[in-house]
């Protein structure tokens, strides 16, 4: 399985939906208008990646032969914080999770494990054990390797 790189956010959602909605042919043949923030990879001078590595990401993406890098994030509770002024965190396993408050800055929650976790992973972990939280209540910091 190939690791697909250097995509933002928007295009790897627009993909996504594309992959959801439509086919690959007319994803490719309407990409002006299936995916508009994609399209713009194409044609454009400068960038690393060139038409055919773009419509091979898709194909392959399509196919199943490759998936988007998973960023790793420490998800902070917005706007809530314990009787100390604590930040709130997202924390534990998939298995096992838990709200914590822990006098640490986000550097230091950035380094350690039990609070690092997809967005994939953080949005079934709360639907099977938060039910009442979603992850729009929640700050998320990428971790950087």
């Amino acid at each position: 399985m190939r690791t697909l790189t250097g995509y933002s956010e928007a295009e790897i959602k627009e993909l996504m939906g594309a992959k959801e909605n439509t086919n690959i042919f007319d994803t490719i043949g309407n990409i002006e208008t299936v995916a508009p923030i994609l399209s713009m990879r194409f044609g454009s001078n400068g960038s690393e990646y060139n038409d055919v590595a773009v419509v091979q990401d898709i194909a392959d993406f399509f196919a199943g032969e490759a998936e988007f890098e998973e960023k790793t994030y420490v998800y902070k509770l917005i706007g809530i914080t314990d009787q100390n002024t604590f930040p709130i965190f997202l924390a534990g396993t998939l298995d096992k999770l838990y709200l914590t408050s822990w006098s640490i800055d986000i550097e230091s929650a950035c380094r350690m494990p039990e609070f690092q976790f997809t967005k994939r992973e953080a949005e079934q972990a709360l639907e099977s054990g938060f039910s009442r939280l979603t992850l729009d209540q929640f700050e998320a910091i990428e971790v950087k390797e």
